[in-house]
């Protein structure tokens, strides 16, 4: 579990209330001054009318981060459900965030980057996704303001990446959607004051100061007089001198002034702010013209692409078919899993334990697992989505595994199913000799070593012995399993194809 750390409280002047720790973002003044002059010189200028009807697809790679032996990655439900809340807290401004290359999630193992990765930049790098926006999912960022806040995620101007903590993912956190918003030149909204902010027995009330502490950007002032040259360069985005970063619960009840005496009303729900705890965050129409200008600036080409996404909604919970809740298999290698058809492109189907965890990706809607532990106690669930729509849930199944084990390929231990021949050379076919004691429906599937399902047919089943013929010219050498399912009847063997 991510453990959120908590600075130790201050109390900061006269504003005569006790300094809570806040998420905080990565990017640095500097850091946001060097993005916008990289953009800068590519050509990008203010005057571009952005089309903000138009929808614009985007493609995100997430690399999914681990420590040197594979442990304490993110899940992937918690990576869809973190792209569905991209895609809300994006949707009124037509910005639609999927899948690149559907759920091919990149897995990288590194203790280093796990933990540190702004000191690991280099090697993160060499897993970008040349075709997509990168967001990397780490255990920590490694990285703080000394007496501001701690580091929740950033984005890397001179990497081009984003980077962000596994549970701000977790618990759905704005997080990313404020780096992405980096990630495509967006400033904060008080922007100059990062590393200082607002201190009324430093700074005055009213604040006279016509830069922010320790740099060159203008402060701001309510008569938006200035706000073409100020702070974010956005006019409706009003004055903000880092205030949020004091505050909980998404409130600010003090009466602070400009230079010209007029008083300042934050936008406390901006994506951009520090305020926290806001019930939802939103962009102005400003913020989304400079982020479709950077979209269609000449350094943004590799994410532009002609591909549109399939975003057709889900229904919002997958029904499941079998194992229903509290079912006891007879067997522990070979459970069926089944669920209703969604019309989903994906289906994400979860097994687990507190010590176990298997995962399938599948286009199909059942799945025979071969490799569940004996007499162990699971939880399952299936989720419906595609590379651009992932709003859907998935409920958690118990059911126990059976502590019998099903027959092998030893012919001799079961007289009533047999495959010959076995092991086979690849063209030829396989009779699939079955012995029912009873008239009944049942079903053949056929697997590969991985359990992928390859075939899966209905089968009527006769009282007596019967033989069903298996072509394998168009199956690959290698070892599958045949399984045989009915009321009375379960059954499987290995096949060898040689």
């Amino acid at each position: 579990m991510i453990k959120k750390i908590f600075i130790l409280a201050v109390i900061l002047g006269s504003w005569s209330f006790v300094k809570a720790q806040h998420s905080i973002c990565g990017m640095s003044t500097q850091d946001q001054a060097t993005m916008t002059e990289m953009f800068a010189h590519a050509g990008e200028g203010g005057s571009f009318l952005a089309n903000r009807g138009d929808k614009i697809y985007i493609p995100v790679k997430f690399h999914l981060v681990a420590d040197d032996n594979g442990k304490g990655r993110v899940g992937y439900n918690t990576i869809l459900n973190q792209l569905d809340k991209l895609n809300a807290d994006y949707a009124k401004h037509n910005f639609t965030f999927y899948l690149k290359d559907n759920y091919n999630f990149n897995h990288i193992n590194s203790t280093a980057a796990y933990n540190t990765p702004r000191d690991n930049e280099a090697f993160l790098v060499t897993h970008k996704d040349p075709k997509a926006v990168n967001v990397f999912v780490v255990n920590n960022i490694g990285d703080s303001q000394a007496g501001i806040g701690i580091v929740l995620g950033y984005y890397s101007p001179t990497n081009d990446f984003v980077v962000m903590m596994a549970g701000e993912a977790v618990k759905l956190s704005n997080t990313l959607s404020h780096e992405i918003g980096h990630f495509f030149n967006l400033r904060h909204t008080f922007y100059g004051w990062e590393s200082k902010p607002y201190d009324e027995n430093e700074h005055g009330n009213p604040c006279v100061l016509t830069f922010a502490p320790g740099t060159n950007v203008q402060v701001e002032k309510v008569d938006k007089s200035n706000c073409n040259t100020a702070a974010d360069q956005l006019c409706d985005t009003p004055p903000d001198y880092n205030f949020g970063i004091t505050l909980n619960n998404c409130v600010f009840g003090k009466i602070i002034l400009d230079k010209n005496m007029d008083t300042i009303r934050p936008m406390k729900d901006n994506q951009m702010s520090y305020f926290s705890e806001c019930p939802s965050y939103q962009f102005t129409d400003n913020q989304e013209t400079r982020m479709r200008t950077n979209y269609n600036n000449s350094l943004r080409s590799h994410i532009r692409s002609t591909y549109v996404p399939v975003t057709d909604t889900l229904p919002s919970i997958s029904v499941i078919s079998q194992p229903k809740a509290g079912y006891k298999a007879d067997v522990y290698n070979n459970v069926f899993f089944e669920w209703e058809n969604q019309s989903a492109s994906y289906y994400l189907l979860e097994i687990k334990n507190s010590n176990e965890y298997y995962y399938y990706f599948l286009t199909e809607t059942s799945k025979e697992v071969l490799d569940l532990q004996p007499n162990k106690l699971y939880v399952w669930s299936v989720r419906a989505f595609h590379d651009g729509f992932t709003g859907t849930s998935s409920p958690q199944t118990p059911f126990r595994t059976g502590n019998v084990m099903t027959a092998t390929n030893d012919v001799s231990a079961n007289s009533t199913f047999k495959l010959i021949p076995n092991p086979v050379r690849r063209g030829n076919s396989v009779e699939i000799k079955i012995t029912s004691q009873s008239t009944e429906k049942g079903m053949f599937t056929l697997v590969d070593a991985s359990g992928k399902m390859v075939k899966r047919n209905e089968l009527n089943l006769t009282n007596g012995e019967q033989g069903i013929m298996l072509p394998t010219a168009d199956l690959s050498s290698g070892i599958y399993f045949v399984l045989i399912n009915s009321a009375s009847v379960n059954h499987s063997q290995k096949l060898i194809i040689e």
